[in-house]
């Protein structure tokens, strides 16, 4: 008698199949994001789901926590939420957070979403440098001057969020600019001294486009911008004095908005360029940090 074997299947490939088969249960079980309308967002449950009004969930898409919301009405199979923080595509799964949304309930690590608005304060010191082609006053002396030193700043900021990547920073506060240098041939305002100098003191507002690489914990981004300074005092022997007042300056820089608790801690890097001159070539080199909260 002829007889078939149908037990010679590899169990590793048995195993496989298994493991595939509960992952791909455990996918169908999870409640999803069904469809979205303005923040509010319809959330198609499953039967393991035992959500209630009031509970805090996180929107997970791509295996990344993108997204908080708020159980406001729970009918059948469907639920209603409000979006509080980031976002909530369709398809993505949602889960209960643990304390209270705003830190994982297996690892307690910071969920990274953010609030539309954080508001805050920066403190920074700049490193300056300025170029100057000087010459006497009856023009038989000429000299180029690389004139460098040290400003401080403290400003009042505010960064708004346009999308996940994308949004704005607007600062507005005080800035110092300070640099002294040598002169060979006494061509400082003080005749019988070499040394000349420039000491100004802005008020400046400031504003930049962003774009965060990677959003989450740490933000690190990129932005450019410019900054209105307005000289409130100023010192010089080697400038025409008169000729100092507002300016626009060109930003450049990048840094990170670090997530930690319920505070944001900006730090950043940036390069600042004063309009140049057939004579005078200014600008410097910023490390600003703070403290930010959610509005």
């Amino acid at each position: 008698m002829l007889r078939t074997n149908v037990t010679n299947t590899p169990r590793w490939l048995v195993l496989i199949i298994i493991v595939l088969s509960l992952l791909g249960a455990t996918g169908a079980e999870a409640a999803r994001v069904a469809r979205t309308k303005g923040r509010a967002v319809e959330i198609e449950l499953s039967g393991g789901d035992d959500f209630v009004k009031g509970d805090k969930v996180r929107v997970v898409s791509g295996g990344k926590l993108v997204g908080r919301m708020k159980i406001s009405r729970i009918k059948g199979k469907k639920a209603i939420a409000k979006l509080e923080k980031g976002r909530a595509p369709i398809g993505a799964t949602v889960s209960l957070a643990g304390g209270g949304g705003s830190k994982t309930a297996s690892t307690g690590e910071s969920d990274g979403t953010r609030s539309d608005l954080i508001v805050g304060v920066l403190l920074g010191f700049d490193l300056d440098s300025q170029s100057v082609k000087a010459s006497s006053t009856d023009g038989r002396v000429s000299e180029s001057l690389s004139m460098s030193g040290m400003g401080f700043s403290g400003k009042a900021y505010a960064d708004m969020s346009l999308s996940d990547t994308l949004g704005v920073i607007g600062r507005f506060g005080l800035e110092t600019f300070k640099v002294t240098g040598q002169s060979r041939n006494t061509l400082c305002s003080n005749s019988t001294t070499t040394n000349c100098e420039t000491s100004i003191m802005y008020v400046s507002g400031d504003l930049l486009f962003r774009y965060n690489f990677s959003p989450g914990t740490w933000n690190p981004y990129a932005a450019a911008g410019l900054g209105i300074y307005f000289p409130m005092s100023k010192k010089t022997n080697i400038l025409d004095e008169t000729k100092i007042a507002s300016t626009t300056i060109f930003l450049v820089g990048g840094g990170v908005n670090w997530v930690l608790n319920d505070l944001f801690i900006p730090i950043s890097l940036e390069y600042g360029m004063f309009p140049p001159s057939n004579q005078v070539s200014t600008n410097f080199i910023a490390l600003r940090g703070g403290v930010g909260w959610t509005w």
